[in-house]
């Protein structure tokens, strides 16, 4: 499915799903957890206070799916999970940061 067709809801605070089949659900002290189905990946993220909501995370953090750690993720599954994050977060008219 195209960004252009895509449709997010938010079926529960900090949580968004995507019509595409992600999830992104911002967890307290500092995570999300990206899913794609029954795969999760537990990412470390910092959540900074502001006028506007601000999350920074490190590219080097998206790492591998739980339970398959030995397996890392590629460059092109990496940026596609941080595009994911970025444009639910949006939906959100939150900010993600990526270092």
């Amino acid at each position: 499915m195209s960004d252009l067709h895509e449709e997010f809801s938010y079926p529960r605070p900090n949580v968004i799903v995507s019509s595409s089949g992600f999830t992104v659900e911002i967890r307290p002290r500092s995570s999300i957890l990206y899913s794609e189905g029954d795969r999760i990946t537990d990412i470390f993220a910092e959540l900074l206070v502001g006028d506007e909501p601000r999350i920074v995370v490190r590219r080097a953090d998206v790492r591998s799916w739980q339970g398959d750690e030995g397996n890392p993720f590629t460059e092109a599954e990496r940026a596609r999970i941080i595009h994911n994050i970025q444009r639910a977060a949006a939906f959100r008219k939150w900010t993600v940061d990526v270092e």
